[in-house]
């Protein structure tokens, strides 16, 4: 894994690990966050297993835990083809895997770190340092 791919599942450790300590934090939030985190989780897997080692994530610690296999399917994209993080009209991505009026993942993280900015500082530069690295990542 790349120290690129490495900084950023710290970031996304560090992200859970704020969830779960802000209990002030409403439904609505923590469901976006949450999926925020699972969606890059999806992505630094797919892009660990294009190149060539099969890893998993361990649910409680967030950690890559490498595996024998290696995926020898074909090789997923970079973009994320779930329901959006910002989307309410439940629609599926289109072609490019870009959820319907959520833009791609580094555009949501910045509008979710906007979203933070007042109310949760340290959610908001969480995110941000999330963005910048999905960025320099060409994600």
């Amino acid at each position: 894994m790349s120290s690129g791919q490495e900084k950023l599942r710290a970031t996304v450790r560090e992200l859970e690990r704020e969830l779960s300590a802000a209990h002030h934090l409403d439904a609505e939030s923590r469901a976006l966050l949450s999926q925020a985190a699972s969606e890059i989780h999806d992505v630094l897997a797919r892009r660990e297993n294009a190149n060539g080692s099969a890893v998993s994530v361990d649910a409680d610690s967030g950690d890559s835990v490498a595996s024998d296999s290696v995926a020898s399917d074909s090789v997923a994209s970079d973009s994320v083809a779930s329901d959006s993080v910002s989307d309410s009209a439940g629609q599926s991505g289109d072609e490019s895997g870009t959820p319907p009026g959520g833009g791609s993942l580094v555009n949501r993280m910045n509008e979710a770190a906007r979203r933070f900015e007042a109310s949760h500082p340290l959610l908001s530069g969480i995110l941000e340092q999330i963005a910048e690295s999905l960025g320099q990542m060409g994600i």
